[in-house]
């Protein structure tokens, strides 16, 4: 009985351009881990940690705080990640060096069982590590440091597997295995030479 002729026309829209991810320089990257020495603060430690790795702070309120010291006091510095707790992706549970200056590690050793638990306990610990590097001048946030590992391995024309195993991006290939050794990976191989692509990486960041 009633047929309503309806033509629904859509508008179109202007597509966006995607805005370019904000990451630090490496003059910034020098001072966020002079600061890391300087105040030696749950934060910093927190922040150090995100731009080594790409962890975001979800992730650290996942690490094992006990593991932790007893990895990053090893020869060759390092975290595992995932072991045995939920990932956003499986692709993030991987084994990554930590390459910075020992006092950054030290930092690093001496602050992270506590802010591991503050994380955990935490409504958004990333608004912490955001307002962190707000008010010390640096223009990115928690993601920007991950985003800045990945800008400072792709200007070293990094190994793409090496990138990927480090910064838990699809493609990494690793190994279920290797994360059941936990801590007792510090002589592998594997470890060491994604240690040594890292260094080339952050050569600028981490020269005397």
């Amino acid at each position: 009985e009633y047929r309503l002729g309806w033509n629904i026309e859509l508008k179109k829209l202007t597509a966006a351009r995607a805005k370019p991810k904000a990451v630090l320089s490496v003059s910034e990257q020098r001072r966020l881990l002079a600061l890391v020495v300087e105040e030696r603060s749950l934060t910093a430690a927190m922040a150090a940690l995100m731009l080594a790795v790409g962890l975001m702070p979800s992730e650290i309120s996942r690490l094992d705080p006990v593991a932790v010291v007893e990895s990053l006091s090893a020869d060759t510095p390092y975290v595992v990640i995932g072991h045995g707790t939920a990932v956003k992706a499986e692709a993030r549970r991987r084994i990554v060096p930590v390459v910075w200056p020992a006092g950054v590690v030290d930092v690093l050793i001496e602050q992270l069982p506590e802010a591991i638990e503050r994380a955990a306990a935490a409504a958004d610990s990333s608004a912490t590590v955001n307002k962190w590097l707000r008010t010390r001048g640096f223009n990115v946030t928690g993601h920007g440091l991950r985003h800045t590992l990945a800008a400072a391995a792709g200007a070293a024309m990094a190994n793409p597997l090496a990138l990927a195993r480090i910064g838990g991006w699809s493609g990494s290939g690793l190994n279920p295995i290797m994360l059941g050794y936990g801590a007792g990976v510090e002589d592998s191989q594997l470890l060491n030479e994604l240690a040594a692509e890292a260094r080339r990486w952050f050569a600028a960041v981490i020269a005397d």
